[in-house]
């Protein structure tokens, strides 16, 4: 039985955040056998250094083959625009401001 993908939200809004509620309600509705596990980077928005320094610490503690969405200063006003790399038999998604290379930290990685 397919239980689903283990789906990591990694974000600088906080848990009680009407963002986070819309973020798993969609995840959940449009992939409803996997699981969500939300993190709070507890960075300030427009700090992505403190958020892969997060993201480094825990990559190790997920099965391969998850997906971790790292919602990092996301504007509301601009269109996003995310990146993805693969990792671990999964993907790291993640918006287009220097995050994901600070996570990866790999000259050969594509995003």
């Amino acid at each position: 039985m397919d239980r689903g993908k283990n789906i990591h939200l990694l974000a600088d809004f906080g848990q009680n955040a009407v963002e986070n509620t819309i973020a798993q309600g969609i995840l959940y509705k449009n992939f409803p056998e996997s699981r969500v596990i939300y993190s709070y980077s507890g960075a300030q928005k427009g700090y992505v250094v403190p958020a892969a320094v997060f993201m480094k610490m825990v990559l190790d503690s997920f099965a391969p083959g998850s997906i971790h969405i790292c919602n990092i200063s996301l504007r509301a006003e601009d269109a996003p625009v995310f990146l993805a790399t693969p990792w671990n038999d999964g993907w790291i998604l993640g918006p287009d401001n220097g995050l994901l290379p600070l996570i990866v930290e790999n000259e050969d990685a594509v995003f």
